[in-house]
This record gives C-alpha cells, sequence and structure tokens, in this order.
C-alpha cells in the first residue's frame, strides 16, 4: 500500500489533476507491481509562494509545472525505484507535458516488522523505527 503525496502549485483544473494522478498511478502499477486498485494519492496545491523548488546547484531549470511525489512505501530494490522514476516521468511528459526537470521525487521506506505469518505488517513502534534509514 503506497502512499503517494503530490505537491504542486496551484492553478491546474480538475481535469488537469486527474490526468496528473491516473499517470502517477500507471508508473507505480508498473514499477511496483501493485494490484490496480491499491491507489492512495492526496494532492495538496500550494500558491506559488509557498513552494520554493531549486536544483541544489545541478543547474537543473525549474517551472511553475514542477511535481512533487512522496512515495511512503515498503522496502524497494534499487532497480524499483529508479524504474519508478523513469517511468513516471515518462508518463508525466506524455500526458500531463511535465518535463522531467520538473519531476521531484522523494521515497520513504515505511519500517517493517515480519512475525510467524508470510506477511510483513507495518510497525510505528519506537524500537523499527530509526530516522536515519528512513532517508
Amino acid at each position: 500500500m503506497p502512499l503517494l503525496r503530490i505537491d504542486v502549485i496551484e492553478g491546474r483544473s480538475e481535469a488537469e489533476l486527474k490526468e496528473l494522478l491516473d499517470a502517477i498511478h500507471c508508473a507505480m502499477l508498473a514499477a511496483f507491481k501493485v494490484p490496480e486498485h491499491d491507489r492512495y494519492q492526496i494532492v495538496h496545491e500550494h500558491p506559488a509562494a509557498e513552494m520554493r523548488i531549486e536544483d541544489t546547484g545541478l543547474g537543473i531549470p525549474r517551472t511553475e509545472r514542477v511535481v512533487m511525489v512522496q512515495v511512503t512505501t515498503r522496502p524497494r530494490s534499487r532497480f524499483e525505484k529508479q524504474n519508478f522514476y523513469e517511468l513516471l516521468c515518462q508518463e508525466l511528459l506524455r500526458r500531463c507535458e511535465v518535463k522531467a526537470s520538473d519531476v521531484v521525487v522523494q521515497l520513504r521506506r515505511m519500517p517493517m516488522k515480519t512475525g510467524l505469518s508470510d506477511t510483513a505488517e507495518p510497525s510505528s513502534s519506537p524500537e523499527n523505527f530509526d530516522p536515519i534509514r528512513q532517508m
């Protein structure tokens, strides 16, 4: 159950936001192989003055079309994370005209514990939370 928080500068129509969410979901389905209806997305729209997204000296040009995607999920392989980013950039360009330079992704690993069963369950207990390893 990945939880996706999407931050954008306000001004997109409802139809544009729907297409944005659909594009992000499509990339997540392909990269993380989650069930189609495993969809938890929250959009936050901000006035331009409330979002300051700079390139940290890398020469990446950002525009008012910037999309920040924060994904909270179980541990993922390097391949899955890279694949998600690549597919996300492709989908957002194709469907929403958002360039890769305007896509910012943060993956947050959800702490997991395993019991005697074959399933892993999220754990919010303090002994399973390591803020350094979460990044």
